[in-house]
């Protein structure tokens, strides 16, 4: 990672009740509790904690940006008498209140996203909040994502009635160029409408019949969106045929989304629109 000249590091012991986590700035996932609890609790060792990558603000603050499972653990084990005496006579010495650290000064929001990034890519993270630290970071994909779901007054999100998780199919939207009609299709059509618009199958069956729809002479998004809010009005109806159609027939599910909204578009259409095939990877 490139950081700025003005970034230092040093390696140092840091109690563990000055550490801290930046969910809400998306800098940590939430934690797989039972398999911390498993993993480092139930078979603890003190020299297998390792080194913690840690950001120290301007405010003071030491965000943890690699090794909140560790903290996690060490936190808990210190929380619960019992258990602490219980494993420091397993081990033969004290459970530490502090851990060595990686400190790094002067990052910005920016660079502690990318660092977060580049700690993280050899474990699982989910990929909403590896979304949120590529935005930190800067990444133009993902700030070009997030500015035409806020442009429609919504994000990416862990709930549906909040914002769109499917972040994968976001980026290869985005990518491909489709990606602004398709939200504004699913927005506008289906306004307060229930989370099933913001599945991912909902989604990609919406930008495939926006594909199929730029082929077809006449075709428009604001025809489109007219047409479906005057014929299929309740996406969770759609949803649910197209679920079982998919079932029915073995074809994907957002394919049979697209031809759902295909047939609602041609209804009394004077230029019928073509057949939506299933495409190779969908």
């Amino acid at each position: 990672m490139a950081v700025t000249a003005q970034v230092w590091k040093i390696t140092r012991e840091v109690p563990l009740a000055r550490l801290k986590v930046d969910r809400a700035g998306g800098l940590q996932r939430d934690l797989d509790e039972a398999y911390y609890l498993r993993t480092i609790v139930g078979k603890f060792k003190p020299h297998k904690l390792g080194v913690l990558t840690v950001s120290e603000r301007e405010d003071g603050d030491n965000v943890v940006l690699d090794g909140q499972g560790r903290l996690f653990s060490l936190r808990y084990i210190l929380g619960d008498p019992a258990l602490r005496e219980q494993i420091e006579r397993e081990i033969g010495e004290r459970v530490p209140e502090s851990i060595e650290c990686e400190v790094f000064h002067g990052l910005s929001h920016e660079e502690e996203g990318d660092m977060f990034i580049g700690r993280n890519t050899r474990r699982p993270v989910h990929i909403i909040f590896m979304f949120y630290n590529r935005l930190r970071a800067k990444e133009p994909v993902a700030v070009e994502v997030d500015q035409v779901l806020r442009y429609h007054g919504t994000c990416v999100d862990f709930h549906a009635r909040r914002g769109f998780g499917c972040v994968g199919l976001l980026d290869k939207l985005q990518q491909n160029g489709t990606l602004v009609s398709t939200i504004r299709i699913v927005e506008e059509t289906w306004p307060g409408e229930e989370i099933y618009r913001r599945r991912r199958q909902m989604v990609e069956g919406v930008s495939l019949f926006h594909q199929q729809g730029m082929a077809t002479e006449g075709y428009s998004v604001s025809e489109a969106i007219r047409r479906f809010q005057l014929r299929q009005p309740k996406v969770n109806a759609l949803y649910e045929l197209a679920h079982k159609r998919a079932l029915a027939t073995g074809v994907n599910q957002a394919v049979t989304v697209a031809r759902l909204l295909r047939e609602t578009y041609n209804i009394g259409a004077k230029r019928r629109m073509g057949e939506i095939y299933k495409v190779r990877g969908a």
